[in-house]
């Protein structure tokens, strides 16, 4: 599916009609008048900005999705056709069962990983309406007649980034080491029943003895 809109003068905005509340910022705010803003629901992103989709997320579902590792398959989504931007709007307030150092080996992997995609934290509303009017203003194309997004959905995901996330989460693992255990092992079933000799071989005896405690360890 592609949506294809004629420019007049003004850089055009499309809003995803569920995204009232940014909606109703983005008209409060006198930069509005600038710009063509046109509601639809898009199957893909709550925003289109030239050749940028953007998805805003709260900080409590940024948190949430990258728990459930749904993240991984908007980012996929998202970057599918081009530029996407992932506003993810405060408070800030980390979840309970969440350690920070999960929060930052999750978001420097998303970082590293996804070149096509940025991310913008900002405080309120307010701030989010602000920086897509301004990105907005930014972007306009003088010399183009047509503006023209694709914005095709997805089809399934692919699950080989969630199996890289889940191998560089162990201690000395790093993308480029958990994308050799791929091509060695296949699959994470067959990395953890791996003989203690083919882990040595693969990461060395100083990582392989620590992987080997994790994957033996009982608890208390």
């Amino acid at each position: 599916m592609s949506i294809q809109y004629t420019l007049s003068k003004k850089p055009l905005l499309i809003c995803d009609v569920r995204e009232q509340l940014i909606i109703n910022e983005i008209g409060s705010l006198p930069e509005s008048k600038k710009i063509k803003i046109i509601k639809q629901q898009l199957p893909i992103g709550d925003f289109i900005i030239h050749d940028i989709i953007v998805e805003r997320k709260s900080f409590n579902d940024f948190v949430s999705s990258i728990i459930d590792k749904r993240i991984f398959r908007q980012i996929e989504e998202l970057t599918k056709e081009g530029r996407a931007l992932l506003i993810v709007e405060g408070p800030f307030v980390m979840k309970r069962n969440f350690s920070i150092n999960a929060y930052i080996g999750a978001l420097s992997y998303i970082i590293s990983n996804y070149e096509k995609l940025s991310i913008i934290f900002t405080f309120s509303p307010k701030e989010t309406a602000k920086l897509i009017i301004k990105i907005a203003l930014k972007k306009q194309r003088v010399n183009e007649d047509t503006y023209k997004v694709k914005v095709v959905k997805k089809k399934g995901s692919r699950n080989e980034d969630l199996v890289i996330y889940i191998l560089s989460s162990f201690p000395g693992i790093s993308v480029k080491t958990a994308k050799k255990i791929i091509d060695k092992f296949g699959t994470i079933k067959n990395f953890i029943n791996a003989k203690p000799e083919e882990l040595k071989r693969l990461l060395g005896e100083k990582k392989a003895k620590k992987i080997i405690e994790i994957l033996n360890y009982k608890g208390i």
